[in-house]
């Protein structure tokens, strides 16, 4: 899947949610205070790390860290699309939603997951990419859909019956989620050390 595509996914899955511009503006929002963190961390760490202490036993791309790393995001991830899907795929008339989108609403729900190859991409030297913003940008799609959900869904199409979710899961997944968009900034900062690292050490080879 090309880049086109994925881009093409997301104004489709934007325009199935263009009712709700408010939470798209403020995912926007949220993506730019990610990008300026990120970048902010990566000015100020750059003379302090070099290629060699991302190879060092205390790097963040040694086996320990990326499995603790990878847990983080995993368990957020798989918290996250369960509490999502119950609120917002099998509550009331959402399923109708993704029928009627010929699945494409199941993008909200399956996309968010392609943020776990961030790993395996700063070790093999890759871009961060378009891919993984949209993943991230989903993400914190999530967190503001889950932060100002209801704590009830709704047992029938009509909106008439309704029953309590357990609140506890919910903010357990909130904080989680939050934990995921906290490490892939930290890893979205690795990458642009990495970048300015490689471009310092070919200037001066």
């Amino acid at each position: 899947m090309n880049m086109t595509t994925l881009v093409a996914l997301f104004l489709q899955l934007a325009s199935l949610l263009a009712d709700e511009w408010p939470l798209l503006l403020a995912c926007l929002v949220v993506d730019g205070l990610i990008w300026l963190v990120s970048n902010g961390l990566a000015s100020f760490f750059r003379e302090k790390v070099t290629l060699e202490s991302l190879t060092s036993e205390k790097s963040p791309l040694k086996k320990s860290g990326l499995v603790g790393s990878f847990i983080i995001l995993l368990l957020s991830l798989l918290l996250g699309v369960c509490e999502m899907a119950h609120l917002y795929l099998f509550s009331g008339a959402y399923p109708w939603l993704l029928i009627l989108s010929l699945g494409l609403y199941a993008w909200l729900f399956i996309f968010p997951f392609y943020s776990l190859t961030i790993l395996s991409a700063l070790k093999k030297q890759r871009k961060f990419g378009v891919a993984r913003w949209i993943s991230l940008t989903l993400i914190v799609l999530w967190i503001i859909l889950l932060v100002t959900s209801d704590n009830f869904i709704y047992t029938d199409e009509g909106g008439v019956g309704r029953e309590p979710i357990n609140v506890l899961w919910k903010n357990v997944a909130i904080v989680l989620l939050i934990a995921n968009v906290l490490v892939q900034t930290v890893y979205i900062a690795l990458f642009k050390i990495r970048s300015l690292s490689s471009k310092k050490a070919d200037e001066l080879s």
